[in-house]
């Protein structure tokens, strides 16, 4: 709405009246425009099954961050997650129940993360968070809780069927000033990889131990 206004009566003639309804045009076009580009700009940054930011995000984000946090010399923490024995449920149930899986997986860590950390599809079911302003104190308690908490949301939510055992694993890195981004990130996905094999071989000895 664009409104003019004078304390003198009939202050605009006709030509300033069209003049004025030209440019409410003018600037309506220029706002929508801008909304559009917005949006635009909203897609292209998020996974479009889960709702949450995507590998075109990180890749902004994480030198921002990395520079803020050298500026201020505080730390930030990378969390890595993954779905244990998601491709049996994808075979199981089909992919179209293991989407369902994904996004209530997605819901649930972006509902047990602070407004100020990031939810990033990685890639398949593996998932990051960005935990800004924590020291490794604060991200082993954070792990925790939120690998805890979401845990428990898919043992409740209608979109994961009741015989289906969900585990999640997690690899947590903590970026100090003066180290690379890039190397905390393979690190975070190479401790969730080694706990995820630790747990695969810890069924599988549970398997063993029932068939005998």
């Amino acid at each position: 709405m664009l409104n003019v206004e004078s304390d003198k009566a009939d202050a605009f003639d006709q030509d300033e009246a069209l003049l004025l309804q030209a440019l409410a045009s003018q600037l309506a076009v220029a706002l929508e425009l801008n909304r559009a580009r917005a949006e635009l700009d909203r897609l292209t940054i998020t996974d479009p099954l889960t709702g949450v930011y995507n590998r075109r995000y990180l890749d902004r984000v994480l030198p921002t961050e990395q520079d803020r946090a050298e500026r201020f010399e505080r730390p930030f923490a990378l969390m890595m997650l993954d779905l244990d024995d998601f491709k049996v449920i994808n075979d199981r149930y089909g992919h179209r129940q293991g989407d369902h899986i994904l996004v209530a997986f997605a819901q649930a860590l972006q509902r047990n993360v602070r407004s100020i950390d990031a939810v990033v599809r990685y890639g398949g079911d593996e998932f990051l968070v960005v935990l800004l302003e924590t020291d490794a104190e604060g991200a082993g308690k954070a792990c925790e809780r939120i690998r805890r908490r979401v845990v428990e949301a898919l043992e409740r939510s209608p979109s994961v069927p009741g015989d289906a055992k969900l585990g999640v694993s997690v690899g947590l890195a903590v970026r100090n000033p003066g180290e690379n981004v890039d190397v905390k990130l393979a690190e975070a996905d190479q401790r969730m990889y080694s706990e995820k094999r630790r747990a695969e071989e810890s069924r599988d000895l549970g398997d063993v131990a029932e068939g005998h």
